[in-house]
């Protein structure tokens, strides 16, 4: 964390002066999210909990895993299984074109989706791609809850 904080230490802190997590930890936490894959705030607020011990190690963290707003949209019902095959498995911008790929991935995609969706944990679809990808015993979990 030494070289961390000596980059980032002059960083001024726009937060209110409440704020419940030092700067600097909520800044390492967000870096090292990002270094793992994160893409928005869901994402690292998710790392966060996945690798909260690891993470005290290096920061702090007295007061837990930064925790950020997440607002949660409802699809239809019509809509779920395309908005979440897109959203969270990108089938839109699949290239697979030649033989029977197309259908064989779709397929896969859709037995991952139904994985996902049985598995127990709570959290969006998103939350439990993205734990299958960054923990081991979480992504075992998973594959072992198969119906």
């Amino acid at each position: 964390m030494g070289g961390f904080e000596a980059v980032f230490s002059e960083v001024p802190d726009p937060r209110a002066s409440n704020a419940r997590h030092d700067l600097l930890e909520v800044m390492f936490v967000a870096l090292a999210a990002v270094l793992c894959g994160a893409e928005d705030c869901t994402d690292m607020a998710e790392f966060a909990d996945a690798k909260l011990e690891l993470l005290r190690q290096v920061v702090g963290l007295p007061h837990g895993p930064p925790m950020l707003q997440v607002t949660r949209t409802h699809w239809t019902i019509e809509n779920q299984l395309h908005w979440v095959l897109d959203v969270a498995f990108e089938e839109d911008r699949a290239r697979s074109r030649k033989d029977n790929a197309p259908q064989n991935l779709a397929l896969l995609r859709k037995l991952a989706l139904n994985i996902a969706r049985h598995h127990p944990a709570k959290g969006s679809m998103k939350k439990k791609l993205k734990r299958a990808g960054w923990d081991d015993a979480f992504l075992l979990s998973m594959v072992g809850h198969m119906r």
